[in-house]
């Protein structure tokens, strides 16, 4: 099988990633372009060819020695409001690097090697066990973690956390603070978008922990709930425990719209889909939040997961999960309108904790010591090579089959700072 999107233009291959570049307008119809090039521009023959397309129509293209160029002069003649910008870049006449852009939002063009990684920056603040999301204002908003390493997770206090809210801008690789810093230290935490564009964070290690970043409005604030095993529902609900029941929460009123179920719900994983929360654990249930019903799952083995130190992510219908904290964990998938809770055959996961999960197109998306994807109908798997093989960090899908990582904990055992960007274009299975 081959990874593969499907394209109606010549330059179909230039699709593949959004990446940054930057303008800066003198009028509307002249725009210099700031390109980075890599590094192996400097040492070998490098040319590059970069075209200016609107509503399918080349308007501009032009090609040139990339040895040096930085700043490409686009004619004033030429209108390219809301134009997308394409960029090749040949080494040795064989096509290395691409890039693409809207000419309305990007900075920056950071051309990325095809099925490879570029490290495109720092973190301010090296951390690890944090998380991260893409904010609709091009953002990545990066929160968390602990800035220390220490032997037992018991040993860490709240000066260990690192409460420093960073801000990626996708647009012109640039990475800011946020000007307020978390109220409480969170880690192996979750990140969710709410509708109004507020971001929510919530922390299942530590009981009490929910906080709501407002971008716009430039504030965060702490929510008064009694509880643990946070997650979002959607539409600004949020589902939560406490004295072993389950209640639903309305973000925007901020009150208890719903009880969900009364019973022990200790060592159980709680992972909502679809209007349905399934409790994973040595009896798993799965519970209807409108009907009040509980289902005893079919299952042909036993998961036990700890506390939230597991991915999980939906792929085709179906909820992948795996625990972070086992070395060569299998990855196991929960089909919700069977019931069935399975393991997934393929066996290309190399013995590696702190993994972090994505998906693309129906495929899982895996990193830590390599970028894995695998395709869910076959089990199987390509595998390419990361510039930082690290584990406990976190990862997102930013633009079509583009990743973003950060921070993370290195091979050495040491804090990583570094900022990756990972650009998949395909690959044979």
């Amino acid at each position: 099988m081959f990874f593969a999107f499907p394209f109606n233009m010549k330059l179909s291959i230039l699709n593949f990633i959004v990446l940054s570049f930057v303008f800066s307008c003198i009028d509307k119809q002249e725009f210099p372009l700031k390109i980075n090039f890599p590094e192996i521009c400097n040492k070998e023959k490098c040319e590059a060819e970069i075209i200016f397309l609107k509503d399918k129509e080349i308007l501009f293209s032009k090609k040139f020695d990339a040895h040096s160029k930085e700043v490409i002069d686009v004619p004033k003649k030429k209108n390219l409001n809301n134009a997308y910008v394409y960029l090749n870049i040949y080494i040795n006449n064989q096509l290395q690097f691409i890039s693409k852009g809207n000419l309305d939002k990007h900075r920056v063009l950071l051309p990325l090697p095809i099925n490879a990684s570029r490290i495109v920056g720092n973190l301010r603040k090296p951390r690890w066990a944090h998380s991260q999301i893409l904010h609709p204002s091009g953002k990545v908003v990066i929160t968390g973690g602990y800035r220390n390493i220490k032997n037992e997770e018991s040993d860490y206090v709240e000066k260990d956390y690192e409460k420093k809210i960073e801000l990626y801008n996708i647009y012109t690789n640039e990475i800011e603070y946020f000007p307020y810093d978390l109220i409480s230290g969170k880690s192996f935490h979750r990140s969710y978008l709410l509708d109004d564009n507020r971001i929510l964070l919530v922390d299942n290690k530590r009981d009490n922990n929910c906080e709501i970043i407002d971008l716009k409005k430039q504030k965060i604030e702490e929510l008064k709930i009694n509880g643990k095993n946070y997650f979002y529902l959607g539409s600004s609900k949020l589902y939560y425990e406490s004295s072993e029941r389950g209640y639903i929460f309305d973000l925007q009123t901020k009150k208890i719209i719903r009880e969900i179920f009364d019973l022990t719900i200790d060592n159980k994983i709680p992972v909502p889909y679809k209007e349905k929360i399934f409790l994973i654990g040595d009896k798993p249930f799965v519970y209807d939040i409108h009907e009040t019903s509980i289902t005893l799952l079919k299952q042909d083995l036993v998961i036990r997961l700890q506390d939230s130190n597991y991915a999980h992510e939906v792929v085709d219908n179906n909820i992948f999960f795996i625990d972070q904290q086992i070395i060569s964990s299998s990855i196991y998938y929960l089909n919700p309108d069977t019931f069935l809770i399975k393991e997934v055959a393929a066996t290309f996961i190399d013995e590696w904790t702190g993994r972090a999960m994505s998906s693309i197109n129906d495929n899982l998306v895996l990193t830590g010591d390599s970028f894995e994807v695998l395709d869910v109908s076959s089990d199987q798997y390509v595998r390419f090579n990361l510039l930082q093989k690290r584990s406990y960090h976190a990862m997102s899908r930013i633009e079509n089959n583009l990743f973003f990582l950060s921070g993370g904990l290195t091979q050495e055992h040491s804090i990583s700072d570094k900022l990756e960007l990972f650009l998949f274009v395909g690959g044979d299975l």
